[in-house]
């Protein structure tokens, strides 16, 4: 599955580790509304064939939380889900079609040589129906605008006191690069 981070992020967690609770709750709290908003545009983006991808992203599972609501994730995160929908990444990026007599990897070997494998039957190629991506670049403008609505409200309801040390300034924040 296709995944996005926050470029300085870690910088910026690190800062919001040093912040007062109230400031670090309120960014969670925008955090997890901005991840439940790219899992309701993914599922509602999602090709459906049988419904089993569309009800494994829209389950619970499906979203994870981590260092204290500062760093979120969405998609096939868990081994149970990876083995419902191993298929998501085919749909997202598209699958190559393969005539009679091309050769296709078929695995590795126990000394980790590539194993390959004649194809007696066409296989057709399926083009790529992305979702996750495009929920993702629609979601954007939102969550960058949740996270500096929360920061804002957050050092306004602090006064502004003594918050040097944990200080935002000079952080670059860039939402939604690819790792």
């Amino acid at each position: 599955m296709p995944r996005s981070r926050v470029v300085g992020g870690p910088q910026l967690r690190k800062k919001l580790k040093r912040a007062p609770e109230t400031i670090r709750a309120g960014v969670a709290k925008a955090l997890d509304e901005s991840i439940l908003d790219v899992q309701r545009r993914a599922v509602a983006l999602v090709p459906v064939d049988t419904g089993n991808l569309r009800d494994t992203l829209a389950s619970k599972q499906a979203i994870g939380r981590a260092e204290k609501g500062m760093r979120v994730e969405f998609g096939l995160r868990t081994k149970t889900l990876k083995k419902r929908a191993y298929y998501a990444l085919f749909v997202e990026y598209g699958t190559k079609g393969y005539e009679p007599g091309d050769k296709r990897r078929s695995g590795t070997d126990a000394k980790g040589k590539t194993r390959w494998q004649k194809v007696n039957k066409r296989v057709a190629p399926r083009p790529a129906q992305p979702f996750l991506r495009p929920a993702f670049d629609q979601a954007r403008p939102g969550i960058r605008l949740r996270i500096r609505k929360a920061l804002g409200e957050a050092v306004r309801k602090a006064g502004g006191a003594n918050w040097e040390d944990a200080r935002l300034s000079g952080t670059t924040i860039s939402i939604g690069k690819s790792e």
